[in-house]
């Protein structure tokens, strides 16, 4: 992930959300929803209510993966918790 000086615990954690979202491009059609766990309120909170936080790079990745992964699977709902 990189050392301390280039990563924090909040950007590994939405690195992981991001991580997690991308696995889900091989799901089979069958499947309607996506269950992404995360400990950090920091990271989900930023995902739902972007503002000026830092990480912002990886929040914009977030949200375009999450809407190309929509218009392959809309029937696919994520749900970070």
């Amino acid at each position: 992930m990189g050392g301390e000086q280039t990563m924090n615990v909040y950007a590994a954690e939405l690195t992981g959300i991001q991580i997690a979202m991308q696995s889900t491009t091989n799901v089979p059609a069958h499947y309607t929803k996506c269950n992404i766990y995360a400990d950090s309120q920091s990271a989900i909170t930023a995902i739902l209510q972007p503002k000026q936080q830092s990480g912002q790079y990886i929040l914009r990745n977030i949200h375009n993966n999450l809407e190309k992964i929509q218009e392959n699977k809309p029937h696919l709902k994520f749900h970070i918790e």
